[in-house]
């Protein structure tokens, strides 16, 4: 499909994934953050998972492109003036 000139990926290019990570009764002090190839592991606010107090489990649904990614899962902070992560590790 094209958009303002250029060729845009088809809604069919992409799924919808939950990624979960079994933190083990071990909540992070720091944010967890999901980075991969989907996202050059350069993660954003975007890619921030969410610590569900009940499952004692981090949860993220994102929407990423049809395919083999690689990723990790990765501890950080937000810096909130430039949206970078800082810390990443």
């Amino acid at each position: 499909a094209l958009l303002n000139g250029f060729s845009q990926p088809d809604i069919d290019d992409y799924v919808n994934v939950e990624f979960i990570l079994d933190a083990m009764n071990n909540r992070s002090k720091d944010l967890v953050f999901l980075s991969g190839s989907f996202n050059n592991f350069r993660p954003n606010k975007d890619w921030i998972m969410n610590y569900d107090e009940n499952e004692k489990k981090y949860k993220l649904r994102q929407w990423i492109r049809r395919g083999r990614h690689n990723y990790l899962y990765a501890t950080g902070n937000l810096n909130n003036d430039n949206n970078y992560v800082e810390r990443l590790s």
